[in-house]
């Protein structure tokens, strides 16, 4: 019984170390397809999608931050403009069958939202390209966007709602 067991010892230890090697790390060689979320941020990642101009508002604060007043105003004709943000950080703008602008063209255009929440794209409620929107999640399918212009006794905070709609 010994000899059995002292020559099956060296077998044991062979099959131990065969099953101890490197495993390849691709654990699905045949998905090549690379993940296209991954170069994007947090909030870039739960605006990918389709998405519905809602609202917007227009609030007036004073210099301390104060609420002085404000409207909630949006034309008939913006909110059924859909919004398409992919993942390739492009994005385009649909009017729907009420257009606000006559002849006006929306080809693709560039969008990227910083770490910091920072929100840029061109129908930003940001006026003159001040880069200052910022991106706040409501919940799983409402997002909104926010600037804020200094104005000489005032702040002007102007909201853009939106509304998930794939």
């Amino acid at each position: 019984m010994k000899q059995i067991f002292r020559a099956a010892m060296p077998c044991l230890a062979v099959l131990l170390m065969a099953s101890c090697s490197k495993k390849d790390k691709n654990t699905n060689p045949g998905n090549t397809t690379p993940d296209p979320l991954a170069n994007l941020t947090t909030y870039e990642k739960e605006v990918v999608g389709t998405w519905r101009f809602e609202r917007k508002t227009d609030t007036t604060l004073d210099m301390q931050n104060n609420y002085v007043s404000s409207s909630g105003y949006t034309n008939p004709c913006s909110q059924d403009d859909i919004f398409t943000f992919r993942s390739d950080k492009k994005y385009t703008k649909n009017e729907g069958a009420d257009t606000c602008t006559a002849n006006e063209l929306y080809d693709e255009k560039s969008w990227s939202i910083d770490s910091d929440g920072t929100f840029h794209y061109a129908h930003s409620p940001s006026p003159w390209a001040f880069n200052n929107a910022k991106y706040y999640r409501i919940d799983a399918t409402h997002f909104m966007v926010q600037a804020n212009t200094i104005m000489i006794n005032t702040i002007d905070r102007l909201t853009y709602y939106y509304v998930k709609t794939q």
